[in-house]
């Protein structure tokens, strides 16, 4: 039971960290001004964990044409 009950706790705290992280790095990429030769290709996301679990973090990729690099 302990385990259950270990998990029902575990994975809406996860969602929450999610959730203020992804506001945060939101926060960050409206900030950023790109640099003289990068390009805005969308966003990318990667998988992230934590001790409450896992979660999704999508950020704005951008690629500099001439260093060919993002």
């Amino acid at each position: 039971m302990e385990v259950l009950l270990r998990a029902a706790m575990l994975k809406p705290t996860a969602g929450i960290i999610g959730l203020l992280l992804q506001h945060a790095a939101d926060r960050l990429d409206d900030a950023y001004q790109t640099c003289t030769g990068e390009h805005r290709n969308g966003r990318a996301w990667m998988q992230c964990q934590c001790l409450f679990g896992t979660f999704r973090l999508e950020r704005d990729y951008n690629h500099h044409l001439d260093k060919h690099q993002g």
